[in-house]
């Protein structure tokens, strides 16, 4: 099964002509698709939560 991802951030919001293009493809396509729009929904910052989170051991719960 193959599917999209688009994750979009344009600058215009939506007076993007890019904006306009590939949501045009996006409904033009029959299998699923996955939409992140980084201009409406930005990504938070990496807290040192995270950062630290890649070398912190794993609870194993015993």
């Amino acid at each position: 099964m193959s599917c999209l991802l688009h994750i979009g951030s344009p600058a215009l919001g939506e007076a993007s002509v890019s904006r306009q293009a590939a949501r045009s493809f996006r409904e033009g396509r029959e299998r699923k698709v996955g939409h992140r729009d980084l201009g409406a929904a930005p990504v938070p910052h990496l807290s040192a939560a995270g950062i630290t989170a890649r070398v912190t051991p794993r609870f194993n719960g015993e």
